[in-house]
């Protein structure tokens, strides 16, 4: 039965044309939008989904990167048969979605064509999708593709810095010898530096024997060519003028020679067997 050119229980298009035939204001309803739907998480998503809390609670300090390598390196020493579960999970949420995609589009239609970018072809489309949230990073989730990628990225990442630790460790171990060799070394050295300066201070010392003895023992000679007697600061050039007179004129000077050598005989053997 019709009534207005319209078939009984057909709500009219036109909001105005339903309030003026009923005498009521149709509420809006939101529509339903493709987003709506809750895609399925991939196998490894599922898994991180699950442990992420867990490992965070454990380690605090851990940073949301060094996190998911540690659940990608657990995923991947995962045996299959524990994988299992979370793989037929994915398949039920895949199955689960395709039939949701399939109410919404017999109910809403196909859903809007994806927005064209400058540059591509007419018949190729680019789907605009929204960056994870912080808090979807936190929990592993977010894309799962991105994810993957940026797990893999770090653990090669990870991989570099690894070699380089271990090359720097045998470079500084590699050191750590030439050290402890120079080491040695140095306290040899300083051994025999310390030894010499033993040597040279007896030397000094005997040399200042020598000196005292030779003043005490010419202390009334008269030397030829010398002002004054013997002393501290002279017996050097005493000694010099003695040894020319005995290599050059023995001789002539034949009392000097012997009475300085009978002089000296006795302080200087004694000083030879200190």
């Amino acid at each position: 039965m019709e009534s207005g050119g319209k078939e009984e229980g057909q709500q009219p298009a036109d909001d105005k044309e339903w309030s003026a035939k009923t005498g009521l204001k149709r509420r809006n309803t939101p529509e339903k939008d493709l987003s709506d739907l809750k895609k399925p998480e991939s196998p490894f998503s599922s898994y991180c989904i699950e442990r992420m809390a867990e490992v965070k609670a454990k380690h605090p300090e851990m940073s949301v990167a060094d996190a998911n390598d540690t659940l990608l390196a657990e995923w991947n020493d995962l045996p299959t048969d524990k994988k299992q579960q979370y793989i037929e999970a994915a398949e039920m949420e895949s199955a689960r979605y395709a039939k949701e995609y399939a109410a919404f589009a017999q109910t809403n239609g196909p859903p809007e064509k994806k927005p064209k970018v400058a540059g591509l072809p007419e018949d190729v489309s680019v789907e605009r999708e929204e960056p994870p949230s912080e808090e979807a990073k936190l929990n592993g989730r977010g894309h799962p593709d991105q994810f993957l990628e940026h797990s893999r990225e770090m653990e090669t990442e990870l991989r570099k810095l690894r070699t380089s630790n271990t090359e720097l460790k045998e470079e500084n171990s590699l050191l750590d010898g030439h050290i402890k060799s120079m080491r040695t070394l140095m306290s040899r050295l300083h051994k025999e530096v310390k030894e010499q300066e033993d040597k040279n201070s007896a030397v000094q010392a005997h040399v200042a024997a020598l000196r005292e003895a030779v003043v005490a023992a010419l202390s009334d000679v008269t030397i030829p060519g010398m002002i004054t007697c013997a002393t501290i600061r002279t017996a050097d050039e005493c000694v010099n003028v003695l040894n020319t007179i005995a290599d050059a004129a023995a001789a002539e000077h034949a009392d000097l020679v012997a009475k300085v050598t009978k002089k000296l005989e006795e302080p200087l053997s004694r000083i030879q067997n200190m």
